[in-house]
């Protein structure tokens, strides 16, 4: 868990209990929202504004606190549910903690695997110039000179993509909507259905390279 979303869940306890307390919405927020995600809203209602107003216009960056200023408006009005909606907000906040806890421990040996290998020909590199140092020679001409800067150029754009695969990865699983349908897999008993007999009767007519180009176009299918 981040700092911010530890503080984060601290001012939500710290609302929760400011409403369970009999505080208005608006004065809890005043109180305990100086800081973190709820801080814009906090500023607006200092200067005068409503909270239905605030609920409106103001965007904090965050689905949840957003959810929660706009339940906390209504609750402002009808005079009931402040405390609830306080821990509904709450409850998704510690969710997404948890989740990015998970996705951290599973994406952990991805990210050592990228550090290692970034690691490994630059450490090589070193050991074999300390092994031998006149191959150092080979770097003051023009072809070591570039191959030194290809090599370079190559392991920062590799430990790039590695970075980026897994940020991509834990990204795409922090918004994965979890009610949404999951594909079903691939039946590979269709698959050697189509294809085969394509690639045999393509590969007896037009030959075996156009064969197996449309035979996998088929199966792609």
């Amino acid at each position: 868990m981040t700092r911010a979303a530890g503080a984060d869940q601290v001012m939500y306890t710290e609302l929760q209990a400011a409403l369970e307390a009999g505080a208005a919405p608006t004065q809890a927020l005043t109180a305990v929202a100086a800081d973190g995600v709820l801080a814009a809203v906090a500023r607006e209602l200092r200067l005068g504004r409503s909270l239905g107003d605030a609920a409106r216009t103001v965007q904090t960056g965050h689905p949840a606190a957003d959810l929660l200023v706009r339940a906390l408006a209504v609750a402002e009005l009808t005079g009931a549910g402040a405390a609830q909606a306080t821990e509904q907000s709450l409850a998704a906040v510690r969710d997404e903690a948890s989740l990015q806890r998970l996705i951290e421990v599973r994406t952990s040996q991805a990210r050592g695997a990228a550090i290692i290998l970034a690691a490994l020909p630059p450490v090589a590199w070193v050991l074999f110039v300390a092994a031998d140092r006149a191959t150092l020679r080979f770097y003051l001409t023009a072809a070591g000179a570039l191959s030194g800067l290809l090599a370079v150029a190559l392991g920062a754009s590799a430990w790039w993509c590695m970075r980026r695969l897994v940020t991509k990865a834990a990204g795409e699983a922090l918004t994965a909507d979890p009610l949404a349908a999951t594909p079903p897999p691939r039946d590979w008993t269709r698959v050697a259905a189509l294809a085969v007999p394509v690639l045999l009767v393509g590969a007896l007519t037009v030959g075996p390279g156009l064969a197996v180009v449309v035979a996998v176009a088929v199966a792609a299918v």
